[in-house]
């Protein structure tokens, strides 16, 4: 039997447990980028309602705006979602999984109530000043609405990857009894949002089966595995493998974009580049930060150079008259 045919033996495996098959996939990004208008509409939602209660069913005797507190809602809501932003709440990588993500969501709305805070004090129009209680209101409902629609969004999102969509396409460096028991409890997850493809193994024979996988390569070629296969992520095992290979792997797919580079529990001493970790099916893995610098970081690293490059250039004239 072919490699291909193995690889598709092994969807239709997954394929008998309710899931639809591959060409049916959606990426999660798509799932992410529906995120900031979700929160575009609960934050407005938790502005208006912390406004009927504190102004229409709670009792209040001083004078207010309307169209101060309207501003605050069309003003502030950018500014919200790149809090949100900053706060890594639309990245792919830490989405759908854990409960780290609802506590970002406490953070974000409360860094976001100290910039209507800040608001308040900057836009004197109106002579108006901002009701304490709306403040805390407001903050109450933001962490409560927002949190609630993406409990329940993570919920639709499960719901359609229990249907072949959102799901990652993986392969498992390493088949030993550690990689084995890792792909067991990812099959038995409702929720881990992965489809397993098989194993990559140096001693396994390539159209083998490992409980009902098929190996379909070894690790010299797990880049043309990754690229025919079009895998988005990888789950390495480190007990499967030597220190070189792993630091192989790591070199070779470390920085690609391609593709995410996940490692089970196991040998902490490696990861002197910093690690995030995700739990995935309750599976907790580690992915290890590139040590290229990129996005945010770059720009930041390009700005800096540019402006002691001009600060140096003008002393230098300065001193040269």
């Amino acid at each position: 039997m072919s490699l291909l045919s193995q690889v598709q033996a092994g969807i239709g495996w997954t394929a008998r447990r309710g899931v639809l098959p591959v060409t049916m996939g959606l990426h999660k990004k798509w799932a992410v980028a529906v995120l900031p208008a979700l929160d575009t509409l609960c934050i407005a939602m938790s502005f208006a309602l912390a406004y009927f209660v504190r102004f229409q069913w709670l009792p209040y005797h001083a004078e207010f705006s309307v169209d101060f507190y309207w501003r605050l809602v069309f003003g502030l809501t950018p500014v919200w979602l790149i809090i949100f932003s900053i706060y890594r709440l639309y990245d792919v990588n830490l989405l759908f999984g854990g409960v780290k993500e609802y506590a970002r969501v406490v953070n974000a709305c409360t860094v976001g109530l100290m910039a209507v805070i800040l608001y308040s004090f900057l836009d004197h129009r109106g002579g108006q000043d901002i009701s304490r209680g709306w403040l805390i209101v407001a903050w109450v409902f933001s962490i409560a609405v927002v949190g609630s629609a993406r409990f329940l969004y993570r919920r639709l999102i499960y719901w359609m990857q229990r249907r072949g969509f959102f799901l990652d396409r993986t392969l498992i460096v390493g088949a030993n009894e550690e990689g084995k028991a890792i792909a067991k409890q990812l099959q038995a997850s409702r929720t881990a949002g992965v489809r397993l493809l098989g194993f990559v193994d140096d001693n396994l024979r390539p159209g083998s089966k490992v409980d009902g996988l098929p190996v379909v390569g070894r690790r010299d070629s797990l880049e043309a595995l990754i690229r025919r296969l079009q895998i988005d992520e990888l789950i390495v095992v480190p007990t499967a493998l030597g220190r070189e290979a792993l630091l192989g792997i790591y070199r070779a797919l470390g920085v690609k974009d391609g593709v995410r580079v996940r490692l089970s529990p196991g040998l902490y001493e490696l990861f002197t580049t910093g690690m995030q970790v995700k739990e995935v099916g309750c599976v907790p893995l580690t992915s290890l930060n590139k040590l290229r610098i990129t996005g945010m970081e770059a720009f930041l690293k390009t700005v800096a150079r540019r402006v002691w490059m001009n600060c140096r250039n003008s002393l230098m004239w300065c001193w040269a008259r």
